[in-house]
């Protein structure tokens, strides 16, 4: 990757590769909780999936299952006003429904 295609995404959604993937290679996909902040390599793929990374580990991340953080907002910390403006029930899983894209 190089370093001027890195982006900072926010989770909108859980998302579990074994449950939510439509793919056959889950061992390439990175999971993530609603809010947790994912770093992006590049433009998004074909698949609707972008190279990513989250806490060190690198994999496949869904496109519809992240949002692009303003950078005016990425100074802040994950517990900054635009998380709570955004998603203000950072809930679980049962209170979100992913996107259908399949």
């Amino acid at each position: 990757y190089t370093k001027g295609q890195k982006r900072l995404f926010m989770g909108v959604y859980d998302y579990n590769p074994d449950q939510h993937s439509p793919h056959d290679y889950l061992g390439y996909e990175l999971g993530f909780q609603t809010g947790e902040m994912v770093t992006v390599y590049g433009n998004q793929r074909q698949d609707g999936f972008y190279h990513g990374e989250i806490n060190g580990r690198r994999g496949l991340v869904p496109g519809s299952f992240i949002e692009e953080v303003p950078r005016s907002k990425q100074s802040e910390s994950p517990d900054s006003s635009y998380t709570s403006q955004h998603h203000p029930t950072q809930s679980s899983s049962k209170s979100r429904h992913r996107p259908e894209n399949r």
